[in-house]
């Protein structure tokens, strides 16, 4: 499943789109918001031309609008038309009103205001989501000031999910704002690794938990490949420790056996022992880390178990960047005292986490060698 983003600067024209701002503002009555064909077409779409042309001139699409501000789920029936010669193409089909239970929705929304669309569908965009955002709501503010930098002077933009979720990463959002919505990349992750923050966020909005057993299965091979690149890159990262002469030296566990509670030992210049557990994600530090009880079980027997947090690994795999704990036992202890209170013969398979309940170091940069 991949994900088809894009970043819209709406006009005057555009909010005419909402029925209040078709009555109340001056900028005619289009009724519709306008997506550049140089980036829904040429970027995104490619074959909606054609298909547009069979369906004579019409697609409908499944719209679920969120937004402006925390305002969450509001699901309407639209289209995406193509109108004579115009370049542009356009979503439309009829204004649309504010909720009755929120009738000042859509209000706050003004020329400069931007729309993030997620739309869904292969070859042809069969629903999407919209996300507003307003500059004028507080909540906003910083997302619109972030997103202006991206686009600066153009009027639509192809939204990277990389450039999405640092950028939402950054911002330190409360989990309730709907931008958090886009992550599918990280939901799908977590979703393929047992989360169920991931399951949950999939079941909302266009997918409406419709996630194909295809799809799952992907996302499950890509966390495997992300896990075992990860441990690829702490292997370089450790042969250059020994090389310096920081170490004694270092063992990779899980290369020869997968079933390891840690990846890697290491042996330092003291002969003392360090174990390590690497977790690895594709998309940023703050992506959910989970650790099985096995694992867990294992830190709380190791006074040095540390984990090794590889994130934001480039789309050529030839780059990352590495976090490292201290030693967890203590906090690996707590865990496993509160999980050996469940009832007998219940047992939790592992934990879910953010990265910010546990104590990690700077930022260190890893790349692969050329003759690698």
């Amino acid at each position: 499943m991949s994900q088809k983003l894009a970043l819209k600067k709406l006009t005057a024209s555009d909010l005419t789109f909402f029925k209040w701002h078709l009555e109340h503002g001056s900028a005619g009555k289009q009724k519709a918001i306008n997506l550049n064909a140089d980036i829904f077409i040429k970027k995104l779409y490619p074959n909606v031309p054609a298909i547009i042309e069979e369906k004579q001139g019409t697609i409908p699409l499944d719209l679920y609008i969120y937004g402006p501000g925390l305002s969450f789920e509001y699901n309407i029936q639209r289209k995406i038309q193509k109108r004579g010669s115009y370049k542009n193409y356009r979503l439309n089909g009829e204004f649309t009103p504010d909720p009755e239970e929120d009738s000042n929705r859509f209000h706050s929304l003004q020329a400069g205001d931007f729309v993030i669309f997620d739309f869904v569908g292969e070859f042809e965009p069969t629903s999407a989501r919209a996300i507003f955002i307003a500059q004028s709501l507080k909540i906003d503010k910083n997302i619109h000031v972030a997103l202006d930098k991206l686009i600066t002077t153009k009027s639509m933009i192809e939204l990277s999910i990389r450039n999405l979720e640092n950028l939402i990463s950054i911002l330190n959002l409360p989990e309730t704002h709907p931008i958090n919505l886009l992550k599918l990349a990280t939901n799908l992750e977590d979703a393929a690794l047992g989360g169920i923050e991931g399951i949950k966020q999939l079941r909302i909005g266009p997918y409406k938990g419709k996630i194909s057993r295809q799809n799952l299965e992907q996302a499950k091979k890509n966390a495997d490949r992300t896990g075992r690149l990860g441990e690829k890159f702490i292997c370089v990262y450790l042969e250059q420790k020994l090389h310096e002469g920081l170490i004694q030296e270092f063992i990779w566990e899980a290369d020869s056996n997968a079933i390891a509670p840690y990846d890697f030992e290491i042996t330092d210049l003291d002969g003392s022992k360090e174990l390590i557990d690497v977790k690895s994600t594709k998309g940023n530090f703050n992506n959910t880390i989970h650790i099985s009880f096995n694992e867990l079980l294992q830190m709380n027997e190791n006074n040095s178990y540390k984990i090794y947090r590889v994130f934001n690994i480039d789309d050529n795999d030839l780059s990352a960047n590495l976090r490292i704990t201290d030693s967890i036992n203590e906090f690996s202890r707590n865990i496993v005292e509160i999980l050996e209170q469940l009832p007998k013969k219940i047992r939790s398979d592992g934990i879910s986490l953010p990265p910010s309940l546990l104590d990690f170091g700077e930022t260190i940069n890893l790349e692969f060698p050329d003759n690698i």
